[in-house]
């Protein structure tokens, strides 16, 4: 028997989309949004997250990338979690950081010098695109509409605040430091 061949014709292939290619672009930009978020605003990733963190963080070994995780955990809460829907573990976050941040003088100069650095970025959000949202946190923060977004903020900037001005009553109580910044050859008489 010869082998024959027929032609089979091609399937129906629709014409290209007659909308405009910024359109198609933003549409596409907006779905990658939309499924981005859906799995970072997820809550078992939430859960996973603070189960990873918090081991790290109350380790008593305190490895070298303690301030990584510490950096970390800050980011995710001040980025990531504040703009959630559900924020249900945000006061679990809040108590975890601000007791780490009470404690290490280290994390929290970091935290609040990242806190006030971040005020120079002039970042509005409403003129980003979330994957390029560069933070803003004073602006975000003083803004938010949210009830329970300013006190946790605030209770992370006033650990971390006190933290620092413990260790700066320690520095300028020790009798070094303090001659350093006092001149033995100069006198000072009353007025």
């Amino acid at each position: 028997h010869p082998i024959t061949y027929s032609l089979v014709p091609a399937p129906h292939v629709p014409p290209r989309s007659k909308l405009p290619p910024r359109m198609l672009d933003s549409i596409w930009k907006q779905n990658l949004t939309f499924w981005r978020d859906r799995n970072v605003y997820d809550k078992s990733y939430f859960d996973f997250l603070f189960r990873l963190i918090s081991r790290a963080l109350h380790d008593p070994s305190r490895s070298p990338d303690t301030l990584l995780y510490i950096q970390l955990a800050l980011r995710f809460v001040l980025v990531t979690l504040s703009r959630a829907k559900e924020r249900d573990s945000w006061w679990r976050w809040i108590d975890n950081l601000s007791q780490v941040l009470s404690k290490d003088s280290v994390a929290a100069s970091w935290f609040l010098n990242e806190f006030v650095a971040s005020a120079s970025t002039n970042a509005i959000p409403e003129q980003t695109e979330p994957t390029q949202y560069t933070a803003n946190w004073i602006y975000d923060f003083l803004n938010c509409p949210d009830n329970d977004i300013r006190p946790g903020v605030s209770r992370l900037v006033r650990s971390a605040l006190s933290c620092i001005i413990a260790d700066d009553k320690e520095a300028f109580s020790s009798n070094n430091y303090l001659h350093f910044y006092r001149p033995q050859h100069i006198e000072l008489s009353p007025i």
